[in-house]
């Protein structure tokens, strides 16, 4: 039992991260970067609550590779950062450290509902 209830813990603090992460980046905090373009899809954390693994994937349009571990780097240079700021909205005893992944189902995603949105507009026209 105590197990399953750590388990829904780390969820409920994952979703947390993960909503405020993208608070965080689509606020325009971090002037002088595009991490605007960046999503997080999905949040995973270590039972101890310790670790987050964060899945991002491209905004709105996607990436080539070398734009994508462009934005990596960059996510990993802002790390500190980012934590001091998740520090202030979680109110954890520990702020997780935070370990960025390139997520390419979130890409793959990105690119089917661009594909639908061309459909649909084509349909419309014609």
């Amino acid at each position: 039992m105590k197990e399953r209830a750590k388990s829904h813990r780390a969820e409920r603090v994952a979703e947390r991260v993960r909503e405020e992460l993208m608070a965080i980046l689509l606020s325009g905090a971090l002037h002088g970067t595009s991490l605007s373009e960046v999503t997080v899809a999905t949040v995973r954390m270590t039972p101890d609550l310790r670790v987050a693994h964060i899945y991002v994937g491209p905004g709105l349009q996607g990436n080539s590779q070398e734009e994508e571990q462009r934005l990596l780097d960059e996510l990993k240079r802002k790390g500190s950062w980012l934590r001091k700021r998740l520090a202030g909205r979680l109110g954890l005893r520990y702020v997780p450290e935070l370990r960025f992944v390139w997520d390419s189902e979130a890409e793959r995603i990105n690119r089917v509902e661009h594909l639908l949105n061309d459909v649909h507009s084509t349909t419309e026209d014609g």
